[in-house]
């Protein structure tokens, strides 16, 4: 059983990084663009929170389960609005729910061994943002990525790890160490793109029919 003050970090963890997505909505509905987010990196982490209500339930964490549950809700509807530009409403929809419905199946039935392994096939999941805002950077190029998102990110994380190290949880500790180190390295990459497109905001994207 685990200690509650230490489920208490977890539920506080687990409620800020549930909320990181909203930023990154609010941006991409003021600006009406999608320009340098990655739908890559949020696709991956909104499946993968159907993994942690999966790994949470094995390992009786509540607050796994409970703000894992929060944060698919609200990455979801965040992937679903990038995949808005690429298809479709309903299609988005039934993608990312049929996505969840996998990684949760794979998650709690595999042996411990191969769903550690599932999780941190997670590690890569900020990567393709960072290799995205390498790009705008590279580009001169002004974007819709939420630097408060990111923020938000990397608190979280850091009080995952603080959880993880307490209750031995070590495949928690090296995929929250690994997010730490990729938001922040989004977060240098933004600011030196946005220096270097001068501030310029980016130009609406119309969305398909």
């Amino acid at each position: 059983m685990i200690p509650w003050w230490v489920e208490l970090i977890g539920l506080t963890a687990g409620t800020i990084g549930s909320l990181i997505s909203l930023p990154q909505v609010f941006r991409i509905m003021k600006l009406r663009t999608n320009a340098g987010v990655s739908l890559w990196t949020w696709f991956i982490i909104s499946v993968l929170n159907a993994s942690w209500i999966a790994y949470g339930i094995r390992n009786g964490s509540v607050s796994q389960i409970v703000t894992s549950l929060m944060s698919g809700g609200i990455t979801g509807v965040l992937t679903v609005q990038l995949l808005r530009y690429h298809m479709r409403l309903l299609y988005g929809i039934l993608i990312v729910i049929g996505s969840w419905i996998v990684m949760f199946v794979a998650e709690f039935f595999s042996p411990p061994v191969i769903g550690g392994a599932l999780l941190l096939a997670g590690l890569v999941s900020r990567a393709p943002q960072v290799i995205e805002s390498f790009v705008s950077w590279r580009k001169g190029r002004a974007t819709a990525v939420s630097n408060r998102t990111y923020i938000m990110s990397i608190v979280a994380s850091v009080l995952w790890v603080t959880y993880a190290v307490i209750g031995s949880f070590w495949t928690l500790a090296i995929f929250s160490s690994s997010v730490i180190v990729l938001s922040a390295l989004i977060l240098i990459l933004e600011a030196a793109a946005r220096r270097k497109a001068h501030g310029v905001e980016p130009a609406p994207i119309p969305l398909p029919d």
